[in-house]
């Protein structure tokens, strides 16, 4: 079986050969985590909460439930990692919530006409 390296360990040997060895080869745990991360976490799960409530009650959910959500589900997710969470210079808890629910938005729009179509 050929070896496998994701796309992320290729980078971070790319930007940072000692980084990749503490992180893949030694395994060390690390002390931060990027708000980057979290962040994607907090979409992927509000896509998810608009699919459970979508098949659960046969309809698209409401987009001001969906941006709830979304502020309930990043406000928890921040809240409960137990490693401090860093943010680029530019960004914030809060300017993170508004992309967020810009992004939702989009999504809600976009996803909205897909179902429409196939119903």
């Amino acid at each position: 079986k050929r070896p496998h390296i994701s796309n992320s360990a290729l980078n971070t040997f790319l930007i940072c050969p000692l980084k990749y060895k503490f992180h893949y080869v030694d395994r060390l745990p690390d002390k931060t985590i990027a708000s980057c991360l979290i962040f994607g976490s907090a979409i992927h799960d509000v896509i998810g909460s608009f699919y459970a409530s979508f098949y659960e009650n046969g309809e698209k959910p409401e987009l001001e439930w969906l941006l709830s959500e979304f502020g309930r589900i990043w406000f928890s997710i921040v809240q409960r990692h137990t490693l401090p969470v860093i943010f680029k210079p530019e960004t914030d808890y809060e300017s993170l919530l508004d992309t967020g629910k810009k992004m939702v938005k989009a999504f809600h729009e976009t996803i909205t006409r897909v179902i429409l179509m196939k119903v």
